[in-house]
């Protein structure tokens, strides 16, 4: 009979440490990577192309156009954007205005069309810039969540920044140029398991 109560489990106290210190970690390297992403809206790409936003909305739509800047919580990313509204279609000449700026830059151009109360289209313009942090002057505060990343997580530091500008143009919904039309009905039919747990 083995008379042997030594136990190589850990005890409830030092599993609660160990997942305490593992939560701990991706907190404080997602706290340092937030500040590292938030220190690129200092880059030359960002600053101009936001700039420029504001320059071509004011143009455009000067009474009500604001636009905004983000800065993504979960990875190296920077979206800025505009929403213009009671526009009498797509070629509106405030909209064109706008998405003239980045339509001839080196921009991947996208779009996306919505067909709720009235038309809507987002277009997008999206950029990758390379090692972000190379031209930076950090701040001291930067340098020490750089500093901790290089020891504890390299891994996170951003060496590439995903910029993004949104233009969300919104048609009045009495349009006579541009209207929402219903082409076809699609129907679906969901089949769905009605399960039930049985114990022996």
């Amino acid at each position: 009979m083995n008379r042997n109560n030594h136990s190589t489990r850990p005890t409830p106290a030092a599993l609660f440490k160990i997942a305490a210190d593992t939560h701990k970690r991706y907190a404080n390297t997602a706290q340092h990577k937030r500040i590292l992403v938030g220190a690129c809206l200092r880059h030359s790409q960002v600053r101009q192309a936001y700039l420029a936003l504001v320059k071509a909305a004011q143009r455009a739509c000067p009474e009500d156009a604001t636009p905004f800047i983000s800065v993504s919580d979960y990875s190296a990313a920077i979206d800025s954007g505009v929403a213009l509204r009671d526009l009498d279609s797509f070629k509106d000449t405030r909209l064109l205005k706008v998405l003239d700026t980045f339509a001839a830059g080196d921009w991947d151009a996208s779009s996306s069309d919505y067909t709720y109360d009235q038309p809507n289209r987002d277009y997008r313009f999206k950029r990758t810039i390379d090692r972000p942090l190379d031209t930076l002057r950090l701040t001291a505060a930067e340098r020490r969540s750089l500093s901790w990343l290089d020891t504890h997580a390299s891994y996170s530091i951003p060496t590439e920044l995903t910029l993004t500008v949104g233009i969300y143009a919104y048609v009045k919904a009495d349009s006579d140029a541009c209207r929402i039309e219903v082409v076809g009905i699609e129907e679906e039919v969901i089949k769905k398991e009605i399960k039930r747990i049985v114990c022996a």
